[in-house]
């Protein structure tokens, strides 16, 4: 049984629409992972593109809305005792503004502003320490192949809530809702 939940936030808890190809091109940037290629820049070249970066994604942030049933799903999972956790690649700015606005409440939470992000595992092992679980306790709910890799390396179960988008990876569970995470208890 899990006693752990992490969630991921832009995708999977938060309905957040990025034009990753208009992003990458106002940036010059490639296909690749954003971050990684905006934190081996330079620091002034750096602190802009990050700038402008934090912009889009405020944007896309205020324009949008927790899917349904998010809120009553994290209340039933503080009522069971199961401690939940946040991962994500958003910054701690646009995180703490959705959190707030939503009255959202985690355990713990990671994004990329603690210097480390998905598809690393380092964001998945920080959390089940600040939240005392570990691996075979704790499952990640995500949308992306970033988290099916960051949970396989972490050595902990993923489920992806399924929304169309096409994988690479296979996650060990695939969910239909945010509160099919109910039925992974």
């Amino acid at each position: 049984m899990f006693k752990a939940v992490i969630f991921d936030l832009d995708g999977t808890i938060l309905d957040s629409r990025y034009d990753w190809k208009k992003i990458r091109e106002n940036l010059n940037l490639n296909q690749y992972s954003i971050l990684d290629q905006l934190y081996s820049l330079l620091d002034e070249e750096r602190e802009k593109k990050e700038s402008l970066l934090k912009r889009y994604e405020r944007k896309a942030t205020s324009n949008a809305s927790l899917f349904p049933d998010v809120k009553e799903v994290l209340h039933t999972l503080k009522k069971m005792g199961i401690k939940t956790g946040l991962s994500t690649n958003n910054s701690i700015d646009n995180t703490r503004f959705i959190i707030e606005k939503y009255g959202l409440v985690f355990d713990g939470i990671v994004t990329r502003d603690d210097g480390i992000w998905k598809p690393n595992k380092e964001p998945i092992l920080m959390l089940m320490q600040r939240l005392g679980s570990t691996p075979d306790t704790t499952v990640i709910i995500g949308d992306s192949d970033y988290d099916i890799l960051s949970a396989r390396d972490a050595g902990i179960s993923c489920a992806i809530l399924w929304r169309g988008k096409s994988l690479k990876h296979k996650p060990d569970f695939i969910i239909y809702s945010i509160r099919d995470v109910l039925d992974l208890l």
